[in-house]
């Protein structure tokens, strides 16, 4: 199964939804090319040390970049700054649920189409699908370890394999609040959850997980919690 198909669980164990969301997102952006015009030898300094860092001990790139800055007097202002930086989302369809096909057809193209966790309510209003995106490499001892976190934030769901690391789809729906504690709750397991990523859904006030591939790959299921 791939997240196409447990979007299809997850619209027949939710009779409610009426519509499916999915947005487009942009590529990861290279903060030293696009302040190529400001960049200094501290940033460059911070920024190969991050990158160091995230080689060598899988450490976020950002949270990289942070410890790059830490007692350090030639920290870096640019690379700061550019952590507040979102990538673009773009809203694509909201997909009726009897269309869910068309969901499989816009995976499969060359476009980053992400699933959002805001659905529409056959009687109006929306709720959200819970997600979390893991920064963890997928590997078996590291599955075990994030059936175990997910246990632990108390939401049914579905656990894949994101090609690099995880995604976890909840199987049944939840308000904006309750996604908050749910998000809040999930940050505790950083850097094992993605707290970069959980940053940026939080402003966003919705979730987004991709359903197309990523390097050739789907993301695919490993096991339900």
């Amino acid at each position: 199964m791939v997240t196409t198909d447990v979007v299809k669980e997850i619209i027949g164990l939710n009779n409610e939804i009426a519509r499916i969301r999915l947005i487009k997102f942009e590529g990861q952006k290279d903060v030293r090319r696009d302040m190529s015009d400001v960049w200094t030898p501290d940033d460059e300094c911070v920024y190969e040390q991050a990158l160091k860092l995230r080689k060598e001990y899988n450490v976020p790139f950002w949270h990289g970049v942070m410890i790059g800055c830490m007692d350090n007097p030639q920290w870096s202002e640019h690379c700061l700054t550019a952590s507040l930086a979102h990538n673009a989302i773009h809203y694509v369809a909201d997909v009726a649920v009897d269309d869910v096909d068309c969901i499989v057809a816009l995976s499969a193209s060359e476009e980053r189409i992400a699933l959002n966790s805001e659905v529409v309510l056959v009687k109006g209003g929306v709720r959200h699908i819970p997600m979390l995106d893991f920064h963890i490499p997928c590997r078996q001892a590291n599955t075990d370890v994030v059936r175990e976190v997910c246990g632990l934030l108390g939401k049914p769901g579905y656990i894949l394999s994101s090609g690099q690391s995880y995604h976890f789809i909840g199987k049944y729906l939840f308000s904006y609040v309750d996604m908050i504690d749910f998000m809040a709750r999930a940050l505790l397991f950083a850097p094992i959850t993605d707290g970069i990523w959980i940053a940026h859904q939080l402003q966003y006030k919705s979730c987004s997980l991709r359903i197309g591939r990523k390097n050739g790959v789907y993301p695919e299921l490993i096991c339900e919690v």
